[in-house]
């Protein structure tokens, strides 16, 4: 098969998967909800509410007077001092055994990134940012765009 054959064969290919993807029925898809979560927890949820859905912590590191850091197996979570209380800032998986909702994991590639999450991204230094109101999702990938980890945090306020 000569090459101008091979390209217009992977063309079609790529079109018929584009047209099959799209007529599955999606739910819980990024463009339905107005904001990102980790196991239904979102950044600005009180930390004592989110202790409900991740359970008891290992490790709690008090950065300094305003944040602490809480280890979990798979993951850490930072909370800065709201009132009486602690708002979630940043959320970090660190493993693959946990994901993001829509199912994006620490070795999966950059493709499956922009499959699930679509191509409206910003992209420096390795790391591929999508954002919903004040939550930015975070996928640090390495130059064989591998997903090394991923983030959720709180969108500085100018």
């Amino acid at each position: 098969m000569g090459k101008g054959k091979m390209v217009i064969c992977t063309i079609l290919l790529l079109c018929t998967m584009c047209f099959f993807s799209g007529c599955q029925e999606r739910t819980g898809t990024p463009e339905e909800s107005p904001y990102y979560a980790f196991q239904g927890v979102r950044i600005g949820t009180a930390f004592g509410d989110a202790q409900d859905v991740f359970g008891a912590y290992e490790n709690r590191i008090a950065e300094d007077a305003h944040l602490v850091q809480y280890l979990y197996a798979h993951f850490f979570v930072i909370t800065a001092q709201k009132g009486d209380g602690e708002e979630i800032t940043t959320i970090v998986l660190r493993s693959n055994a946990v994901g993001t909702e829509e199912g994006v994991s620490i070795g999966d590639g950059r493709e499956k990134v922009i499959e699930t999450y679509g191509a409206d991204f910003t992209e420096e230094q390795g790391q591929m940012t999508y954002v919903k109101q004040d939550t930015a999702l975070t996928f640090l990938v390495d130059e064989e765009g591998i997903v090394l980890s991923i983030t959720y945090s709180r969108i500085a306020e100018e």
